[in-house]
């Protein structure tokens, strides 16, 4: 074999190497994207400014709409069924038949959401914060009419998706109960399909089978409108925090909270800016009642520029399979630069593990499990009281990089006791970090002593905070959907008492815990 033909062997062995490392990073960005909002992606290959996973904090500012649904009723069902949970022969079971619930319900609200062209910025638990961006005002303070009517637009949206989710979790509650045996298709397989009742038989040859009566789900939604702030925060061992805050976090945050079950509440500049450009929107039915400090609650709403708008979005990516099928319907148009800048990019803003499957081509849907863990809220008392004017730059830098100091010092402590910086939420009430202690793909022992001690690592090291921490047995895996919209996450009444012992009035670094 002459040199010549040895060398041509060599560099196709090079291409063939090549191109398969392309297509997995290709395959791996198709999953990443579906585990992050559609405005991070869009800054991510903006590239600007120049996109360095190791500089500091970077934060930016826009108008937005959005809407803050907050669904109660998984964690009694998780306590519930991990009760059932005591034959070895049935191990597996009721984390199965949990994870398959909870994936029906967000699906048919994530489906929802799409529909109305939403971007879910945030899972928080069983929550969602969902944004309708706009360009924001020139500096100036100029606004035209024509960003008036675009806002309305995006306010349109928001609310009509808000209407539309409660009346999908209203028709899962109408039935008798819900099922999880299957995964759905469609949001009408799924509607109908909600109307059993969640069987723990593990197999046919069982003549005893445990009935779980499914929950009745409650649902608040919060609309809310003005300026936002999108800060990227942390960067320890290259994991970054991506958070929105402002005006239009804090009104949807308060409307959800004025709410009572099954309720729209909207805040006062979303009544105003549907109000003046009624005409515009031709909104057909617009009718509400206030209920707190010119909060209204949304009786019914329809608008019909919205309505087409959504069915024209519905028709033009209806050829689109179901396994391509996402807010970001550029996956399979990326260039490749692109697909490994994402690679390397992406991951930094999900948690390990996800990754951790990706990595291994492992199966994300339905891979929840019952699983001890040590969960810590910490709330930031120092971070308290971040109400301010998100377009004034100068501000927005210097909140941002006191974000940023205090989340490094949270993340330092985490990451020493092995543990996972679950979520980090910020609102006009304060901050608060979630931490977990045990989650995959870590392998540890004594969860609870390695707890505290993260606990008293944060107080150690400066941050005034409040701590709740307790240990027990939480559902922990992906939700929503792993082609679409998803995260992972951690839900179990333990969760919510690290929560309310977190919130305990006048507690002392001595009274900070639980076991």
């Amino acid at each position: 074999m002459t040199e010549r033909i040895r060398g041509a062997l060599k560099r196709a062995d090079k291409r063939v190497t090549q191109n398969g490392i392309q297509k997995m990073e290709r395959e791996a960005v198709k999953n990443l994207m579906s585990y992050v909002p559609v405005c991070l992606i869009d800054q991510i290959l903006a590239k600007e400014p120049h996109w360095d996973r190791n500089s500091q904090q970077k934060c930016e500012s826009f108008w937005a709409a959005g809407i803050f649904i907050d669904i109660s009723g998984f964690s009694s069902l998780a306590s519930d069924l991990n009760k059932t949970e005591t034959d070895k022969s049935k191990e597996g079971a009721a984390a199965e038949h949990l994870t398959a619930f909870l994936n029906n319900t967000l699906r048919t609200l994530i489906e929802c959401i799409l529909d109305y062209e939403g971007d879910i910025v945030k899972f928080a638990g069983d929550a969602m914060v969902v944004v309708w961006q706009v360009e924001k005002a020139p500096k100036n303070g100029t606004q035209t009419p024509e960003l008036d009517q675009l806002r309305s637009i995006a306010a349109a949206k928001a609310t009509a998706c808000a209407t539309n989710s409660i009346e999908l979790l209203r028709a899962g509650n109408s039935a008798t109960s819900i099922s999880a045996a299957t995964s759905p298709n469609t949001r009408n397989s799924m509607l109908s399909h909600l109307q059993q009742t969640i069987n723990l038989s593990p197999g046919p040859s069982d003549k005893k089978k445990t009935m779980i009566p499914a929950p009745m789900l409650q649902i608040h939604v919060g609309v809310g409108v003005g300026e936002m702030a999108g800060i990227h925060v942390g960067g320890l061992r290259q994991r970054w925090e991506y958070i929105v805050m402002g005006e239009c976090s804090n009104s949807m945050m308060r409307a959800e909270a004025i709410g009572k079950v099954n309720q729209v509440v909207a805040c006062p500049k979303t009544r105003q800016l549907l109000d003046r450009n009624k005409e515009f929107l031709n909104l057909q039915n617009f009718v509400y009642s206030e209920v707190e400090k010119e909060f209204i609650m949304i009786r019914k709403f329809r608008c019909d520029l919205v309505q087409n708008q959504m069915m024209e979005s519905v028709m033009r990516t209806k050829n689109i399979k179901a396994d391509n099928k996402s807010v970001y319907h550029r996956k399979n148009k990326l260039a490749t630069e692109d697909v490994t800048y994402l690679y390397k990019t992406l991951r930094s803003y999900i948690p390990a593990p996800i990754t951790a499957k990706i990595d291994e081509m492992e199966e994300l849907s339905d891979d929840g499990v019952l699983r001890e863990l040590c969960v810590l809220f910490v709330k930031l008392n120092n971070l308290s009281g971040l109400d301010f004017d998100t377009r004034n730059e100068e501000v927005l830098e210097q909140v941002a990089a006191k974000i940023q100091k205090t989340v490094v010092t949270v993340q330092e402590a985490a990451y020493h006791g092995r543990a996972t910086l679950r979520q980090f939420i910020v609102d006009d009430k304060g901050a608060i970090a979630i931490i977990v202690v045990g989650l995959p793909p870590v392998t540890a022992v004594k969860n609870s002593s390695r707890g505290l001690k993260i606990a008293l690592r944060i107080l150690e090291n400066g941050i005034p905070a409040q701590i709740g921490v307790t240990t027990g047995t939480c559902f922990c895996g992906t939700i929503g959907s792993s082609t679409s919209r998803g995260d992972f996450a951690v839900v179990g009444d333990h969760i919510n008492m690290a929560a309310r012992l977190m919130a305990k009035e006048g507690a002392t670094r001595k009274d900070f815990l639980r076991q």
